[in-house]
């Protein structure tokens, strides 16, 4: 069997004010699938992504692709996983398009022609080809989300991890971005409040409620749970 993209064995987190964030969790992601983590505020999801990053301590019961996440590996686990921010300002403070999406490529040491060939090439990807020469503050919520997507596909990544992708999305924005998350040729692990939004990009669903998984299987089994999901605060 191929090595899991991601692997957790028994994480738990607490904050330094006492919050316990994360309690033993534990799950595979295979190479290749798109899961969602859902759960209500405080559940334990924006804590576990941000540690396959290293956002937080890099924790060695974090393993990327066989690797354990420690400080000696993260530059290469970073490599791997690319991280979209709920905020989209938070990945865009160039002059224009195409030089935030070439910004990553230029700082992994590549020529300008490679970054800039990655850039477009990423464009094409979300579908903004011709929006290069745009100023990234003056996208719509919908362009803008792709355009921070787009920052991380010119990386070249594995895997991609996004926090709350629809925030802030009208319908037809978050449809759109949904089906072109549920396309991508990566390993895509999502966290959202959006069920719809769940329901269009991804297979799986995997509910955490204080810190612990609650339920892990296909995203049509636990979605259609109406009684479930609000025993667990959804």
């Amino acid at each position: 069997m191929p090595e899991p993209a991601i692997l957790i064995r028994g994480l738990s987190y607490t904050y330094s004010d006492g919050a316990r964030a994360l309690d033993g969790i534990s799950l595979s992601i295979a190479p290749g699938e798109s899961a969602a983590l859902i759960g209500h505020n405080g559940s334990g999801k924006s804590t576990l992504l941000m540690h396959l990053v290293g956002i937080l301590e890099p924790d060695p019961r974090v393993m990327i692709g066989g690797v354990p996440l420690a400080r000696k590996t993260l530059p290469a686990i970073r490599r791997k996983v690319g991280f979209v921010f709920q905020n989209p300002r938070d990945q865009l403070f160039m002059s224009t398009v195409i030089e935030d999406v070439a910004f990553g490529p230029l700082n992994l040491g590549l020529d300008h022609h490679e970054a800039l060939h990655r850039a477009e090439h990423a464009l094409v990807d979300v579908g903004l080809a011709d929006f290069g020469s745009r100023v990234s503050y003056h996208l719509s919520g919908g362009e803008m989300r792709r355009a921070a997507i787009a920052t991380v596909l010119s990386m070249s990544p594995e895997i991609v991890v996004m926090d709350e992708p629809s925030s802030g999305l009208d319908p037809r924005a978050a449809r759109d971005l949904a089906s072109l998350i549920r396309q991508l040729p990566v390993t895509r692990l999502i966290s959202s409040h959006d069920l719809d939004f769940v329901r269009a990009c991804c297979d799986r669903v995997i509910l955490l409620n204080k810190g612990k998984v609650a339920a892990d299987g296909p995203a049509k089994d636990i979605l259609d749970n109406r009684e479930f999901l609000e025993r667990n605060g959804l």
